[in-house]
């Protein structure tokens, strides 16, 4: 391993009766990034808010178990690291929160490279990949539904008729849906001149949000009206921080600009932008509101790598579900996290967890 020392970087994980904490010395060598190093020991800083840390202990080991905190409580937690005469300065924080996890189903398993399952809010169907083609599954009878042909799943509406698509025609993306009832897939005849970048489809399957390659701004298509509306939000957001809210009347994106940073609630009645309920202003990737609109479910990296988070709105709680990677939810609040242990060959499980 090289000379030197730049951060020893935190990982918590939480075990329900304790929480495990990883650290890993760190050294930025060259413009590559940064690449393992040693540490002698770092000092672990803690508190419940990250502008209140206190010195917690020094540690030499690359392993530790947090054992007495409180339970259903976000913690910060920070680290200096040393390593002969160089010691780091106070990292950033990262958070850990020792919880018990709720009821849960493992509802189904596949084998190392199958591609990612997308079960509808009913629990009666699955949708997923196949080579080029997206397949439906009725998990009841246990048939193949239909084949649709080449395309992306891009999730299922609140009542599970129709499961939504991402095609293409030549070099252009399309928004389409399976409709289940009719057996046939449908696109939406959004007018001629968009070039569509990205796109979110409404809860009820009925609108589409979308951005144009061309065109500034956010557009809203109904199918109903069959006519475009164009909206100027204070701050547009990435394709990965933004979503419908389960009443299908608002949109919500999460924004990290020079302004500040936080979850962004768009009221599309109104063409207005406003703050989010709970100021969030931890990285928020893949939000999906519940269909109740009581939970939030995101990626995110705050606890040092990848999980899953739940965040329960009324009651501004917490959950990590780690190593989860995708997710959806269920028409009756739970919510099925798909998780793999360690690298692209491990097998995915698919664990339905009940919110209680």
């Amino acid at each position: 391993m090289p000379d030197g020392l730049t951060e020893v970087a935190l990982r918590s994980v939480n075990h329900q009766s304790y929480v495990e904490l990883q650290l890993s010395g760190k050294v930025f060598a060259s413009h590559n990034g940064p690449v393992p190093a040693k540490f002698d020991k770092a000092e672990i800083w803690l508190g419940e808010r990250p502008d209140q840390l206190t010195y917690a202990f020094t540690t030499d080991s690359t392993t530790v178990r947090l054992n007495n905190l409180k339970p259903n409580t976000l913690y910060f937690i920070a680290s200096k690291g040393t390593r002969g005469s160089v010691t780091t300065p106070l990292s950033e924080p990262i958070v850990a929160i020792r919880h018990e996890y709720s009821s849960t189903n493992t509802i189904a398993e596949t084998a190392a490279g199958a591609s990612t399952r997308y079960f509808s809010p009913d629990g009666k169907k699955v949708a997923y990949l196949e080579g080029k083609d997206v397949l439906v599954k009725d998990l009841t009878q246990n048939t193949l539904l239909a084949t649709i042909g080449s395309g992306f799943v891009r999730g299922w509406s609140s009542n599970s008729d129709r499961l939504f698509l991402e095609q293409t025609s030549g070099k252009d993306r399309k928004a389409a849906y399976y409709d289940v009832g009719g057996k046939a897939v449908v696109s939406y005849q959004l007018p001629s001149q968009v070039r569509l970048w990205d796109f979110k489809i409404s809860p009820d399957g009925k609108s589409v949000a979308y951005k144009d390659y061309n065109r500034s701004g956010l557009f809203l298509f109904n199918e109903k009206e069959a006519a475009e509306k164009r909206f100027y939000p204070s701050q547009l957001f990435s394709s990965v921080r933004w979503t419908w809210h389960s009443d299908g009347t608002r949109l919500l994106y999460y924004v990290d600009g020079v302004s500040g940073k936080g979850l962004q609630q768009f009221d599309i009645s109104s063409g207005q932008s406003g703050a989010f309920p709970i100021a969030l202003h931890y990285a928020v990737d893949f939000p999906e509101m519940s269909p109740s609109g009581r939970y939030l479910l995101f990626s995110s990296n705050l606890a040092g790598a990848p999980d899953v988070w739940l965040l329960d709105i009324e009651n501004q709680v917490f959950r990590q579900y780690p190593q989860g990677f995708g997710f959806s939810w269920q028409a009756d609040d739970s919510f099925i996290v798909a998780t793999k242990s360690t690298g692209n060959s491990s097998p995915l499980k698919y664990i339905q967890y009940r919110v209680e």
